[in-house]
C-alpha cells in the first residue's frame, strides 16, 4: 500500500519505551543490567529500540492487508471482529516476543489505519 507505516529514524513518543526487562530470585532488590560496548546499560538501547519499533511497523502493515483480505473473504465479520481475531492471533505468538505494550501500540495503529476510533476515546456526536 502506499500509505504503509513507515519506521522513522525518530521514534514517536507513544511507543512504548520499556520493554518487560526481567527478574533475579532474592531477598535483596537487584537492579538489572548488561554491559553494551563497555556501558551497562537497563532496559533497551537507542538501536535496540528502533528495531523493535521498525519490526512493530512492519508487522501493523502486514495485518493491514491481512484485515482487508480477511473482510473481503467475509463480509459477515465486521472490522472490530476481525481486529478482535487479530489481536488474539498476536497474543497467542509469544515467538514473535512482543510486549503487551508493543501489542497495545501496534492494535492502535491497525485501528486506526482500519478507520475505527481508537478503543479509548469518546464516540463523536452526531451534533
Amino acid at each position: 500500500m502506499t500509505n504503509a507505516l513507515r519506521p522513522n529514524p525518530i521514534i514517536p513518543e507513544d511507543f512504548p519505551r520499556d520493554f518487560g526487562g526481567g527478574s533475579v530470585a532474592g531477598a535483596q532488590p537487584k537492579l538489572l543490567v548488561r554491559k553494551v560496548v563497555g556501558v551497562y546499560v537497563s532496559g533497551l538501547t537507542e538501536d535496540e529500540r528502533y528495531a523493535r519499533y521498525d519490526n512493530c511497523c512492519d508487522i501493523v502493515n502486514q495485518l493491514e492487508n491481512y484485515c482487508h483480505r480477511k473482510l473481503g473473504q467475509r463480509p459477515d465479520w465486521s472490522v472490530a471482529e476481525v481486529l478482535e481475531k487479530v489481536r488474539l492471533a498476536i497474543e497467542s505468538k509469544p515467538e514473535w516476543d512482543l510486549s503487551a505494550d508493543e501489542v497495545e501500540w501496534m492494535m492502535s495503529k491497525l485501528t486506526l489505519r482500519m478507520d475505527l476510533p481508537a478503543p479509548d476515546s469518546p464516540p463523536e456526536s452526531s451534533e
